[in-house]
Parts: C-alpha cells; sequence; structure tokens
C-alpha cells in the first residue's frame, strides 16, 4: 500500500512537472512583450524564440496569433519526446487571456511568407473559415521564383496544417515553376484539414515517400502544367521506385478544381492502402485550358516497377473534365485489390483535339458507377453501372454538387468508412446508397461548416 502511495505521489509531481512546462503566449505584430499577455506580446516569431530557433524550452506551448503581417517563417525547435507546438489564429470568441485584448485583433487574417518545418510535432491552425475559398484565418504565400509555398522537410513528422490559405501570388503561368505545400521527403503523419490552396504554377500538394496522410475538407483550385520535367499535377504521391511508396494516404471531402497536367491525384511507385472517398472533381464553366493528359486518378507506374495495391475510391463525383480522359488508370498494379465503386460522372469537356473528352477504366476493379452525358472510352459499361442523360445535380456551375434526384444504390458492401458523405448523412439510410459524392436528400441540403469552439469537459 505504501508503496502505492509513494507511486502515486511520484506520477503527481511528474505530471505536474510537465503541465508547467506548458505555457499560453502570445503575438501581435509590432508589439515589444514577453509574451504573456495581449498587453506584453511578443512583436514577432523570431523575439517568441520560434523563427530560425532550435529551443526545446518551447514544446508544449500553444501560441495565439492576432491579426497582422508575420512574414516567412521557418519552424526547427528540437523536440521535446511528442509534444507539439500549437500556433493558433486568435479569434473573437477564443483568444486565451483577456488582458489587452481587443477585438480588432481577431476580425480578419495573419498573413505569412514561406512557411518551412524541419521539425516535427506542429500545429499549424488559422481556426475560422467562411466558406471553401474566403474567410480563413491564416494565409501563406509565396512570391518567389521556382517558390514553395510550404516545405516540410525530412523527419518533420506530425505536422497539422488547418484552416489556412496558400496563394502563389506569382500566378499559375509563373516559370520556373512553383509549387503549393512541396515534399519530396520522408515523412509520416502529415495532416491537412479545412485549407484553400490556389494559383498554383505545378503541384498543389508533392508529397513523395509519406506515409499515413490525411487530406480532408480542403480546396484545390487551379495549378499548371509546363516543359518536360515539369508536368504539373493536383495532388502527388510518389514512392522512390525500390522500396517505399506512400502508404495510408486518405483523401476525403475534397473540392478539386481546374487541374491540368497529368491529373488531379497522380500515384506512383509502390503505393498501398489509399483511400480517396467523397471528394468533387470539376472543371469550372470559365476554364477553358487543355486539361488533363492522362485521366482524373490515375497511377503512372510501369510494368516492372512497384505498382499500387488496396486502393478504394468509393462515392467521388466527377463534373465537366477537359483532356484526353477523364477517368481512373492504373497503369500497373501490383495485385487484384484495387476497387472504383459508386462514382459519379456528369458531363465531358473536351480534347485537346476538340472531340468529347471520354472516360477509361483501366487495371481497377470497377462497377456501380453513374456516367450521365459521358462516353466511355472503350464503350462499355458493367452491368452494374447506370448510365444517363440527364443532369443529375442541383447547380454544379454555382458549386451545389448535391444531387437533385436520386441515384440507383450503389454497392453496399464498401464498408462502414466509406458510408457517411461530406455533410455527415448515413448513406443507404433510406435503403438506396446513392452513387456520387453526396447522399440525396429531400428538403435543404445541410451546408458544411467551420466547427465552432470546442471545450475539452473532463470527468
Amino acid at each position: 500500500m505504501k508503496f502505492i502511495r509513494l507511486f502515486f505521489i511520484f506520477f503527481l509531481v511528474c505530471f505536474s512537472y510537465d503541465l508547467s512546462q506548458a505555457a499560453t503566449k502570445y503575438i501581435r505584430s509590432g508589439a515589444n512583450g514577453s509574451g504573456t499577455s495581449w498587453a506584453d506580446a511578443y512583436g514577432s516569431f523570431k523575439t517568441a524564440g520560434l523563427n530560425d530557433s532550435a529551443s526545446q524550452s518551447v514544446r508544449g506551448n500553444i501560441y495565439y496569433i492576432a491579426d497582422g503581417s508575420y512574414g516567412g517563417v521557418e519552424f526547427r525547435n528540437a523536440e521535446n519526446g511528442s509534444e507539439y507546438i500549437t500556433i493558433k489564429k486568435a479569434t473573437i470568441e477564443d483568444h486565451g487571456t483577456d488582458i489587452g485584448w481587443e477585438n480588432s485583433y481577431g476580425d480578419g487574417q495573419a498573413l505569412f511568407g514561406n512557411l518551412t518545418f524541419s521539425s516535427a510535432y506542429w500545429i499549424f491552425d488559422g481556426q475560422t473559415r467562411s466558406d471553401w475559398k474566403a474567410g480563413y484565418g491564416f494565409k501563406a504565400t509565396n512570391n518567389s521564383i521556382n517558390g514553395k509555398i510550404v516545405r516540410i522537410n525530412a523527419g518533420a513528422d506530425y505536422i497539422t496544417l488547418k484552416y489556412t490559405e496558400f496563394e502563389n501570388l506569382r500566378g499559375t503561368d509563373a516559370d520556373p515553376a512553383d509549387d503549393g505545400l512541396y515534399s519530396p521527403y520522408v515523412t509520416t503523419h502529415i495532416n491537412i484539414q479545412y485549407t484553400y490552396w490556389h494559383e498554383i504554377s505545378r503541384d498543389i500538394l508533392l508529397m513523395d515517400n509519406s506515409d499515413d496522410v490525411l487530406v480532408e475538407y480542403s480546396q484545390f483550385t487551379r495549378n499548371n502544367s509546363g516543359v518536360e520535367g515539369k508536368h504539373g499535377q493536383g495532388l502527388r504521391f510518389w514512392g522512390n521506385k525500390v522500396d517505399n511508396g506512400s502508404d495510408n494516404i486518405t483523401i476525403r471531402y475534397n473540392r478539386i478544381e481546374n487541374i491540368v497536367g497529368t491529373g488531379y491525384i497522380v500515384l506512383a511507385w509502390g503505393n498501398d492502402n489509399v483511400k480517396i472517398y467523397g471528394n468533387v472533381f470539376y472543371r469550372s464553366s470559365n476554364d477553358t485550358r487543355g486539361g488533363v493528359g492522362t485521366g482524373v486518378i490515375v497511377d503512372i507506374s510501369e510494368p516492372g516497377e512497384i505498382g499500387l495495391s488496396n486502393c478504394r475510391i468509393f462515392n467521388n463525383t466527377f463534373v465537366n473534365i477537359n483532356g484526353w480522359n477523364a477517368g481512373i488508370r492504373i497503369k500497373f498494379a501490383a495485385s487484384a485489390t484495387n476497387y472504383a465503386y459508386n462514382n459519379l460522372w456528369y458531363t465531358s469537356g473536351y480534347k485537346p483535339s476538340g472531340t468529347k473528352t471520354t472516360v477509361s477504366m483501366q487495371d481497377i476493379i470497377n462497377g456501380f458507377n453513374y456516367f450521365s452525358d459521358i462516353e466511355r472510352d472503350n464503350g462499355i459499361y458493367k452491368e452494374s453501372d447506370q448510365v444517363g442523360s440527364i443532369n443529375p445535380l442541383v447547380d454544379w456551375e454555382n458549386d451545389d454538387f448535391s444531387l437533385a434526384v436520386p441515384t440507383d444504390s450503389g454497392n453496399d458492401e464498401i464498408g462502414d468508412e466509406f458510408k457517411t458523405d461530406p455533410n455527415g448523412l448515413v448513406r443507404g439510410v433510406d435503403l438506396c446508397l446513392d452513387r456520387g459524392a453526396f447522399e440525396y436528400f429531400k428538403g435543404t441540403t445541410p451546408q458544411i461548416s467551420a466547427p465552432k469552439k470546442l471545450k475539452v469537459i473532463s470527468p
């Protein structure tokens, strides 16, 4: 009994010590304090010990950031076990202490230049957005030749980017090419949630050899594709052709718009356990560029290289895609474990030759898909496919991709993980598991909104 009491006291002392090291700090551009409150805020990330600093002392801290301009930041503070550093946008509702607080500190954006992560365990959270393309608490930009808005270096694992807008100020026509997120290194546990990436002149996300990646509820709009060796892609996940693919990749509930180059999502060389579901891939009616060359979702591994395995592409919507092919094309599959079910294609754009873009399914088990006003490349449909000519969507030209009418019921054996749509509706409750990203809903379709302020209540 005495041993148990001593152990309990030891645990409390250790736990209390850990808590004492963590602190809530405040950064406001132009201030000149020591970070203890808004009246005493740090004036920059540099004075807070966060920009290009190896100091470990800040581990466990939460930093609230006021509106203002902060420039580029390199996050490389030394790790301390699994302690995170949280960078959080201050808002009127959530800003820590009230000492020295003014609402004008939290009603706009905190602006950054290029961001680099060179150590692990960071949460970069802008806290708010008002729509898919507006109202983000943080905004990071690039204005450098061959620039990367975000660079995640080797070993910079456990990185979360949330509620942040990322824009390439040089635009999509910039040359040499610029990327959105650039990480051709071995990394793991990268989360990209509720973000907006746009005007990128090559790859929006370039993540090679990355394991355990989650990309969700994000908008990716407009890239470009240039000369040989600089082909653009929307979201790129490649391996290294030898022994390391990008494994455990989940891409769900996103909107991916106006992509040109190889494809909207491009995989290669040994990816395993890839889940792509509940997304909308589309070309807006005012984008007249050439589109994609290989397909919308593709794996470009060649026979003899390491191919794709355990890929599930379920309940996505594809609208008005331009280019040579608007389908799902796997050049080389490592095994017969790749599936495409319950997806919906509506209306085609055009090939560079001027003929209508067609849809191919290559080296992937498929069925229960819906093709409306679409031409299959080989003209052959599965018996379980639904084929039509009507517009099944409410108002896609104004970004409403919900179903105007129910579809035929899709494959209901896809697994529970895939049976919730982007709006939180459970698929198939009405005994009809609709095809496409959105489950049919009678009445006003619920809209995705940013989570409100959350509280953790201990029992």
